[in-house]
This record gives structure tokens, C-alpha cells and sequence, in this order.
């Protein structure tokens, strides 16, 4: 998928289906394909003209019984607010610079950004060019605007699993 470019886009994926099959061909009943989402499997499936297995990510069960310990120097949600959540690396193709734009342009909503709690992770991956530009012109943008604003909190880098998964268990929308 090349954003802004159906042409670029359309073309990137013939192309690939035309490289899978000829591969496939040759490897025949030797490989399984697998992905997590039906949606996925649906793409992966008309794309490569063959079954693909659907393997949802399996959870930690203690996922369910984290402890929410929280920080009180931090920001933190506020348990009556809906928590909408960016999790994972800060890149183009993922649509950081999107979500970082909503982000904002919900906050200016007086009534919605009383009900809001949004949570930005600022874990930010190697990228070229345009798209390193894009993304790090979203992250300032969504720093400077966190700084002045009670319901926008960040999580810089990488979290280590446990409290990965208490920003998933605390979060509505991810």
C-alpha cells in the first residue's frame, strides 16, 4: 500500500502477486500461510490465490490481572474517560501522522475532550526520506500540543511487556 498513490499502489501489487505466484508454484503444498486478522487473511487470500490460515496473537493471561499502578508523577487516564490509544512504532505507514492530526483536531472539541483520554507511544523507527519527515514533523506537533493539554499523554520508547500490556488492558480503542 503506497498512501496518496492508487496508481503506485495498484502497480506495487500486481507486481507482487505476479512474484508470489511464481514462487508458489514452485514450492506447491510446502508452506502454510498464516496471519492474525480476517481482514488480512481476505487480502492475503485473493492476492495470492491461496488459503490462508487465520492465527489470532495468542495473550499473556496475565494480561487480565494487571495490577494498574500508576505513577503519580505522570499523566495518567482518568477512569471515566475513553482512552484511544497509539501503540507500537511512530511510522508513516502505520499512519502515525493521522493519528497525531485526529488527535489534535478532536482535543480543539470542547465536549469531546472532556470524554477523551488519548495516549500517544512515541517508540520511533528508522524511516527514509518523505516519511521520516512526515512522521517527525507529527511527533513535534504531537508533543507540543501534549504539553498544553490534560488528556494527551505520552509513552516514550519501547515498553517492556507488562507495561505493554497495562497500556492495552487500560485502553478502548487501539
Amino acid at each position: 500500500y503506497i498512501r496518496n498513490s492508487i496508481i503506485l499502489t495498484s502497480l506495487l501489487g500486481f507486481s507482487y502477486k505476479l512474484v508470489c505466484n511464481v514462487f508458489l508454484k514452485r514450492l506447491k503444498d510446502r508452506v502454510a500461510y498464516l496471519t492474525d486478522s480476517e481482514l488480512l487473511k481476505k487480502e492475503y487470500g485473493s492476492l495470492l490465490s491461496r488459503e490462508i490460515l487465520l492465527c489470532p496473537i495468542p495473550l499473556n493471561p496475565f494480561v487480565f490481572e494487571i495490577n494498574q499502578e500508576r505513577d503519580n508523577t505522570q499523566k495518567s487516564p482518568s477512569d471515566d474517560r475513553i482512552v484511544i490509544s497509539y501503540v507500537g512504532g511512530a511510522r508513516y505507514n502505520k499512519g502515525f501522522d493521522t493519528f497525531a492530526d485526529m488527535t489534535i483536531q478532536l482535543y480543539s472539541d470542547k465536549e469531546l475532550s472532556e470524554k477523551v483520554t488519548f495516549v500517544v507511544q512515541l517508540d520511533i523507527h528508522p524511516q527514509t526520506g518523505k516519511d521520516r519527515k512526515i512522521v517527525y514533523s507529527a511527533v513535534k506537533k504531537i508533543e507540543s500540543f501534549s504539553q498544553y493539554s490534560h488528556n494527551i499523554i505520552i509513552v516514550g520508547g519501547t515498553l517492556p511487556m507488562r507495561e505493554n500490556y497495562a497500556l492495552l488492558s487500560q485502553s478502548h480503542k487501539i
